[in-house]
This record gives structure tokens, sequence and C-alpha cells, in this order.
């Protein structure tokens, strides 16, 4: 891969600044969205049409599974990713094999396939599409920040664009953590989900 200047050092640590502010509006809030328990007010505006549409007992089982999936997949990924070889090399085609699924399933966590309560099509369907959404996630993820020692020359170098990386993730905290619930306050979850979704896009940079 092609070596950073100095100036590019920041923009390149802005790549995954999008994938993971979105990977907080779903783990902090669009699961919670699903269903109206443990909200006191303003139900319509947190949930996504303000009523359960997947059925709790299940799904609350089914999220763990989910996460524990996300938690044994990394090593496969990391692997992937490292030994994957193309023609155009094993980064940017293990990003994009990670991008498109992040993307799609992205997507279709903001868009349940019925607006029934305690909808088993719902549980099922939305576990298959976190698995998808973790998976791709850890594979894009694990292997923009692989790249690191690939773009840069120097310690230095790979030491400031780790600090750019921390600089963007606290910014992404902030607005996951303080910025979204205010605009809550006015809007809908969904439809700040989807309002955030062009964020993606920071990951071509």
């Amino acid at each position: 891969m092609n070596k950073l200047t100095k100036k590019q050092l920041p923009l390149y640590a802005l790549s995954g600044f999008g994938p993971n502010l979105l990977m907080t509006i779903v783990s902090v809030y669009l699961i919670d969205a699903l269903s109206t328990n443990g909200f006191g007010e303003n139900v319509a505006n947190w949930t996504f049409f303000n009523k359960t549409i997947v059925v709790m007992a299940v799904f609350s089982v089914l999220v763990t599974v989910a996460k524990i999936i996300d938690g044994i997949i990394d090593v496969p990924m990391a692997a992937l990713t490292d030994n994957l070889k193309t023609k155009w090399g094993k980064r940017r085609p293990a990003i994009l094999m990670g991008f498109i699924p992040l993307v799609l399933s992205y997507f279709a966590m903001c868009n349940p396939l019925t607006a029934d309560e305690n909808s088993i099509l719902n549980t099922v369907w939305l576990f298959v599409v976190l698995v998808i959404l973790y998976c791709s996630y850890t594979l894009t993820l694990v292997t923009f920040y692989g790249t690191f020692s690939e773009v840069t020359e120097t310690f230095d170098d790979r030491a400031k664009l780790s600090y750019y990386k921390t600089f963007f993730d606290t910014v992404q905290y902030a607005v996951g953590y303080a910025v979204i619930p205010l605009l809550i306050s006015v809007t809908n979850i969904r439809w700040i989900a989807l309002g955030a979704s062009p964020l993606l896009l920071t990951m071509i940079i």
C-alpha cells in the first residue's frame, strides 16, 4: 500500500469514524428501540413504532448469541485479512468484502420486516442481520486497523495515526452518547439512524 504523508494521517484516521458511530447507534439505541420495555417517557421517539416488535424473551437470548459470535469471530477475521492473496493485494479486497454487507445489514437493521407486535419473524430476521452486521463490521475495521503499519514508514507516524484515531473515537462517543439523545427528543431514533447512514462512506477514504 502507498505510504501516507504526515498531512494525510488525520484524514486516513477519519476513515473508521462513520462505521464506529453507526455501530454505536446499533448497539446503544436500535437494539433497545425494538421494544418499549424500560422507556418511561417519549417512547414513540425512542422506539421504532411505539411498540415491541420482537419476542423479547427470545430476542434477548439471540442478541447474546450474536455478541458471542462477534467475540469469537475476531481471530478468524484477522487471519483472513492477513493471509488473503489477490492481485489487488489483501487489505482493499478484505475491506470491500466486509464493507458491502456492513452497509446492507445496517439498512436492514433500520428497517424491520414488519411493524407487528411480538413478531417472531422480526425476532429471527434481526438476529441474522445482527450476526452479519457484527461480522462484517469486524472484518472491515480489523482490516482497516491492520493497514496502520503498512501505510506509515516510521514509529512516530504510526503513533500519530493512532492518536488521530483516538481523537475521532472520542468525537464519535461524544456524538453517540450526548448529541443523539438530544436529537431523539425531537425525532425518532430510526430516522436518526437512517440520516447518519451516509457517514459509512468515511470508510472509502
